[in-house]
């Protein structure tokens, strides 16, 4: 048996804002299973799934029309090597953001040592 899933227990489930997942609804990158008759919009497991891959995208900052078509496509293979590439860009930031963080401490011992009371 499926288990559906309203907007709120979705919001909960995944820690996505309601008004993300409504956007998300808008911009036509997430669609109900089933809307019942008082109007409800409902969710299944394999929305879960898709809202994932749309979070990690997004984290990836990759545009919401690139997101809108690798959804669309329903190509996982092709998911899973546009992740890859992007891994490798996130690892290289994340390097470049480590060296920051170190040249930042530097100078913060550098300007002790400047400052220090002689």
């Amino acid at each position: 048996m499926n288990k559906y899933y309203s907007i709120g227990e979705i919001s909960t489930i995944t820690g996505i804002s309601k008004n993300t997942l409504n956007f998300y609804l808008n911009k036509e990158l997430l669609f109900p299973c089933f809307i019942n008759e008082s109007g409800y919009r409902f969710f299944g497991d394999k929305d879960l799934w898709q809202l994932e891959i749309i979070s990690m995208l997004r984290k990836l900052n990759v545009p919401l029309k690139k997101v809108k078509l690798i959804i669309q496509s329903h190509d996982n293979e092709k998911v899973t090597n546009l992740l890859k590439d992007h891994k490798k860009e996130a690892l290289q930031r994340s390097n470049y953001y480590l060296q920051i963080a170190k040249d930042i401490d530097w100078y913060n011992e550098e300007n002790k040592k400047i400052n220090k009371p002689e």
